[in-house]
């Protein structure tokens, strides 16, 4: 689920935090745990279309990665394992139709409740332990998933 490499983000916000209830409900940490945030807009480089409003939570020890060179070209969770060797060992992706919170909407300049298509991601490591969540909010007609599936029987 990668974005096409005519696209980049923008931070609008860093900040380190610690999750309060709802924050600890929607990412699944505990209450108080520490946080890294990364809010920020993708846009299109040829046109700066704003295509997404993207909300990241990484353990606090990654931080650092927003200080690369490439870190508004490439997806977080690559950074992650490529600076610090975090792999992957599994992934869940929620996808969902919502109105545009207010919030959300004013950073992708929509009425609220507006129509979104929202993912949301959230990567584990070998141990299961949840190292990064994302929130991607994108607007009707600015983004489509697409995905292939093959046999893999040989015919």
């Amino acid at each position: 689920m990668s974005y096409p490499r005519n696209t980049y983000r923008e931070n609008i916000v860093e900040e380190f935090i610690e999750l309060d209830k709802p924050l600890s409900e929607m990412i699944g940490g505990a209450v108080g745990s520490s946080w890294y945030h990364i809010g920020g807009i993708r846009k299109q480089r040829d046109t700066e279309q704003v295509i997404a409003w993207t909300d990241i939570y990484i353990l606090p020890q990654f931080a650092s990665l927003t200080s690369e060179p490439e870190h508004s070209q490439v997806m977080v969770f690559e950074q992650i394992e490529k600076k610090y060797g975090t792999r992957i060992d599994r992934a869940e992706v929620d996808v969902y139709a919502v109105g545009a919170p207010a919030h959300i909407a004013k950073k992708l300049q929509l009425k609220p409740h507006d129509p979104c298509l929202v993912i949301v991601r959230r990567y584990f490591d070998d141990q299961d332990k949840l190292f990064e969540i994302t929130f991607t909010y994108h607007p009707e007609n600015k983004y489509t998933y697409k995905m292939e599936f093959k046999s893999g029987s040989g015919n």
